[in-house]
């Protein structure tokens, strides 16, 4: 199956062992609360990162924007709920419970609990997100780049219009 290619492509990526770039470099889109980009800073420059859901299944799919969600890794954190997402779009297409197992398992994933502090923060920013349709999970990677002052990575641009004090690089 395509994904399980993917996902070995993926892997390798993830553990440092290159791949091939069949997209070409594409120009980061990101968004700071506090304007740091337009100071110098950027996207590849805050260390701490929590991953969407959807920036782990580009990686995944080896969608554009793939090896910019291998190269933090090392270093990102994902949100329980991000990952039960994942699950859920890799069953839907077509992975077994224990291919979906391997393949999120050969990633080196810090996956956060979905604590009662991180509902409540994920509850809370429901007002600011409604209008642009964000989901519980979105909201749960929002919530962690909150608390740990991280920048979120997702590929739903729509995100980059949000100021919810969290910093944000679309993908694509």
């Amino acid at each position: 199956m395509g994904l399980s290619r993917a996902s070995l492509d993926a892997a390798a990526l993830a553990q440092g062992r290159g791949g091939v770039n069949r997209f070409g470099s594409r120009p980061q889109r990101c968004r700071s609360p506090d304007n740091a980009f337009s100071r110098g800073q950027s996207c590849t420059q805050i260390r701490i990162v929590v991953l969407d859901s959807s920036a782990l299944l580009c990686l995944l799919q080896a969608e554009p924007g793939a090896e910019r969600v291998a190269e933090t890794l090392a270093t990102a954190l994902v949100s329980a709920v991000n990952v039960a997402e994942t699950v859920g779009k890799l069953r839907e297409a077509g992975l077994s419970a224990a291919e979906v197992r391997d393949v999120l398992g050969s990633l080196p994933l810090d996956v956060r609990p979905f604590t009662d502090d991180r509902a409540h923060a994920a509850g809370a920013l429901r007002l600011a997100t409604r209008a642009l349709g964000l989901s519980l999970g979105d909201r749960a990677c929002l919530a962690l780049a909150l608390e740990t002052n991280a920048l979120a990575l997702t590929t739903d641009r729509r995100w980059l219009k949000l100021d919810v004090g969290v910093a944000i690089e679309a993908l694509r």
